[in-house]
Order: C-alpha cells, then structure tokens, then sequence
C-alpha cells in the first residue's frame, strides 16, 4: 500500500518488471527516503562535476536505502547489497533502483502479487496506521 506519511522504519518491497537484453526482474525492498534526504543527496550530486564520482554516490545511497534485492550473479550467487556490488548492476536497472528510491519514479505491478496478498497487505497497513506505527512494528510485537 502507498503511503504518504513515512514512518520511522517503514520500508517497501517494490517489483521491477524484466527489460529484455538488458536484465531479469527484481524484488527489492528499501527504507523510504526522507525529502530533506533526497535535497541533501541531488544537491550534493550536483556539486560534483566528476560523473564516477555522481555514480559512486548514487551507489552508496542505494545501498544505504536498498535493505534486501533477489539480484544473483549468472552463477546463481546472490548479489550483495553494497556500493560496490550496485556499480556493477545493469546501467539503465540501476538507475531504475535509484529513481525509485528517490521518488521520481514508481515500480512496476507485480504479476505475481494475488489479490489476496493485496487485501492482506492492506489491512496491515491499515492497522498500522490507526496505530501510528509499521506494519514491520505490528510483526515484532506479534
């Protein structure tokens, strides 16, 4: 459920749809930014004048925000959630990642997500709602 209030905590776990030659499709889950993080980061990026450098940082940030992914290596290894390991993604998924995570873009529909998950996830987050706290909160004291 899209929620316009972030609460401490709160993450997401979004769906990238596959883009044929270029990569699969990817799960991943983040913590939502803040807007004062967001300024902090573009502005920061805008300084740079030094494009790896504009990257790196991207990376770095992605990995901050970028809590788990079903990423793997063509072997089937699972690719780490790091700076490092972020540089090496597909371009155009990277920036796909990054776009999200800074609210500029939204994820795709999950064709696998049941109608059933959707009302279960809603009434989560509902209750976390009326209870001013996360779904994740609700989890742990459950």
């Amino acid at each position: 459920m899209d929620q316009a209030y972030i609460h401490d905590g709160y993450t997401k776990t979004v769906y990238i749809a596959a883009m044929e030659g270029q990569y699969p499709a990817v799960h991943f889950e983040y913590r939502a930014m803040l807007s004062q993080d967001r300024a902090a980061i573009m502005r920061k990026i805008s300084v740079y004048g030094d494009a790896r450098k504009e990257e790196t940082l991207a990376a770095a940030t992605i990995a901050e925000y970028v809590t788990a992914w079903d990423i793997t290596k063509t072997g089937g290894e699972d690719v780490e959630v790091s700076t490092s390991e972020t540089l090496r993604l597909a371009p155009v998924l990277m920036t796909k990642i990054w776009r999200i995570i800074i609210g500029s873009d939204s994820p795709d529909a999950d064709p696998d997500a049941t109608e059933l998950e959707d009302e279960h996830n809603a009434e989560e987050d509902l209750k976390a709602i009326l209870e001013d706290t996360t779904p994740e909160a609700l989890d742990a004291k459950n």
